[in-house]
């Protein structure tokens, strides 16, 4: 979850107040001026509105009509064509101007949605303003309707309904992540004979569903990709759209392949074949003929239709089962992995791909080639070389990012050669020396709209070129590490002041880069979406109270902002009933212990999945104990271990870093 900065909003003629921003250039939409509730244009339901938040003090306001006990959904979302996507936040009033709602990334990505009835007739008015205050300018489309809602069944593949099935409907994003499933307002969990209902907006929408490592799409498919897009009108009930799970997360087309005996045989190339970790603790081992003097280059990376990437950790041996290199667990986009070698006789080599802990599962694509290189060159505007900028690759990591992959930087000349790669698409990252800005291939400003390079098996790709402009603002930079001093990709870092929140990715390396700032005082937070490791704040802080504030003036640069962060601990287990049947669809609570032993406090909960298996990650090192409840009534709850109170319940310890398993 992002630290948030409140706004206040402003009713009546007056517009919020601008904040500085190092934002991009968008064009302004046709529905200007329309910053106050004076110039609100008067909205019809149901129209899509494509409108654009164009500078840092821009706010839309819409106004539309409302009939008392109606329910309404309103909300932001992208479409396949964009890619400045403005980080959207949504404020609703009355015509008495009381804030009735606001809401901030419950759409799709970073936009906005949310459902709302209306206890009396009038008039709603609706302020579309920009997350933080103004640095993320772009486009969006803009709907509000009478809420609709699909619903239907979610079964297994024996046909028998899954209750406890996670349902969510995936809606416009952008043109790199052309459906997102990260609408919070418009999931719902099935219940004990397997139905669901969700309320969503008027669109194009796709329909997912996910129980524990299970998934599946509306219509059969088993990728996102190839889910069939159907629409739904305002004020609507669709029914019968039954899901069935079997997709990403089920075993691969591939096993048994656990052991060399039985490994998939690979040509080379063979590219992005779709393979999974499942059950946890499966292990994938492909083999493939190497001839000497040849590089090679295998990999695993992600797919915009993975919602399970896996956390791989991949090995390759020759024929007599020596490692042909060491092990590698993140060398690939996010936590995927990418190994290269030199073969140095005829002979047969093995890739075995596990998850990085005992349970981990998930999807995850496996390409052998031989290493493919891209390489350019780096100039100023005038034309001269830049040196020592970094440029990067970047590769699919799952359907909301790509992730860093390999770096270097550029020589006295501007030139860079990436190199070891394995055949598969990627993005390229110019990050200049200080007083450059930053920029992607080919001459775009942000990762949405860079243009892919999708390399061959042994391909050298040239002239992947770039020229930077000087940059403006302050900047705070750092490296972000584990204990180990290993550096950590793929977190986030964000930066927060009084006028403005910026984030940006570490890359390989750990290292990370927030510029175009405006001067002030920043609270500085790392943060770790997929859960490995636990969230700090700048200085070693776990809570903002405790954060050392960084101070930067424009044009100056804060370096040395680094982070060393702990792993984060797990529960793990499985509940069943007193004949051993897994109960699927019971609440697992964890509650933290007092030093004391006397009280306790909510920390996290999940709901068991068919197998009855439950797991909460991102845990603290401390003392916890559990309570298991059932939300159907079948069972009475109780405290682990068999306890009918807190008083006489069992507590354990968890370590930093590690996953206790408790049964």
């Amino acid at each position: 979850m992002r630290a948030r900065l409140v706004l206040a909003a402003v009713f009546a003629a007056a517009v919020l107040f601008a904040v500085p921003s190092a934002a991009l250039a968008v064009a302004p939409d046709a529905y200007e001026d329309d910053d106050t509730t004076a110039t609100a244009n008067v909205y019809v339901l149901g129209t899509a509105e494509a409108r654009s938040l164009d500078t840092s003090s821009d706010i839309d306001w819409v106004r539309f009509n409302v009939t008392a006990g109606e329910r309404y959904i309103i909300g932001t979302y992208g479409s396949v064509t964009t890619t400045d996507e403005a980080d959207t936040k949504l404020y609703l009033y009355d015509s008495s101007g009381t804030l009735l709602i606001s809401e901030d990334d419950d759409g799709p990505g970073y936009y906005s949605g949310f459902t709302y009835t209306a206890t009396a007739s009038g008039t709603w008015y609706l302020a579309i303003d920009l997350y933080g205050g103004g640095s993320n300018t772009g486009t969006y489309t803009f709907v509000a309707d009478l809420v609709s809602t699909v619903s239907g069944t979610v079964r297994d593949a024996a046909g028998a309904p899954v209750p406890g099935a996670i349902v969510a409907v995936f809606s416009p994003y952008t043109a790199t992540t052309t459906f997102d499933d990260d609408n919070d307002f418009q999931m719902d969990e099935t219940a004990a004979d397997g139905s669901y209902t969700i309320e969503c907006w008027p669109g194009q929408h796709r329909l997912g569903a996910w129980s524990g490592s299970d998934i599946g799409y509306y219509d059969g498919a088993a990728l996102l990709a190839d889910a069939t897009e159907f629409p739904v009108p305002g004020d609507a009930a669709l029914t019968g759209y039954d899901i069935t799970l079997s997709g990403l997360t089920g075993a691969d087309a591939y096993e048994s392949d656990g052991t060399t005996a039985t490994a998939t045989a690979l040509t080379v190339p063979t590219a992005g074949q779709w393979r999974s970790i499942y059950p946890t603790g499966d292990v994938d081992i492909a083999s493939f003929a190497v001839s000497p003097g040849h590089t090679y280059a295998v990999g695993t990376y992600g797919d915009d239709a993975f919602t399970d990437d896996a956390d791989t950790y991949l090995y390759l041996v020759d024929s007599n089962g020596t490692r042909v290199i060491d092990t590698d667990d993140d060398g690939g986009p996010g936590y995927y992995s990418l190994v290269s070698a030199t073969a140095t006789q005829t002979e047969t080599w093995y890739v075995r791909v596990r998850g990085y802990s005992s349970i981990t599962d998930g999807a995850y694509r496996l390409a052998v080639s031989e290493v493919a290189t891209i390489s350019g060159t780096v100039r100023d505007g005038a034309g001269d070389p830049i040196e020592g900028c970094t440029v990067y690759a970047y590769g699919p990591w799952d359907f909301s990012s790509w992730g860093s992959v390999v770096y270097t930087t550029t020589a006295a000349d501007g030139t860079y050669s990436l190199g070891g790669l394995v055949a598969a698409p990627y993005h390229v990252r110019f990050y200049g020396p200080t007083g450059y800005e930053e920029e992607w291939y080919l001459d775009a400003a942000t990762e949405a709209s860079a243009t892919q390079i999708t390399l061959g098996s042994g391909e050298s790709r040239g002239s992947v070129d770039a020229t930077l402009a000087l940059s403006d603002g302050a900047e705070i930079r750092g490296t972000v590490t584990d204990r180990l001093g290993n550096g950590l990709s793929g977190l986030k870092v964000h930066a927060s002041s009084d006028a403005t929140d910026a984030w940006d990715w570490t890359y390989i390396g750990g290292t990370y880069t927030l510029d175009g700032l405006p001067g002030g005082d920043y609270t500085v937070w790392f943060e770790d979406t997929a859960n490995v490791y636990l969230d700090e704040y700048y200085d070693d802080a776990r809570d903002e109270d405790d954060a050392e504030v960084v101070h930067v003036d424009d044009g100056d640069i804060a370096s040395g902002i680094d982070a060393t962060l702990t792993r984060a601990g797990g529960v793990s287990g499985s509940i069943v009933n007193s004949q051993s049947v897994d109960v699927a669809g019971a609440w697992a609570y964890l509650y933290q212990v007092s030093s004391s032993g006397s009280s306790y406090s909510l920390v996290d909960q999940d709901l068991t999945d068919a197998s009855g298996d439950f797991a909460i990650g991102d845990l603290d090192a401390g003392v916890y104990t559990l309570r298991f409840t059932d939300p159907g009534g079948t069972y009475a709850s109780e405290w682990w271990q068999d306890a009918a109170l807190f008083d006489t319940c069992t507590t354990f310890t968890v370590s930093a870093g590690s996953t206790r398993t408790v049964g």
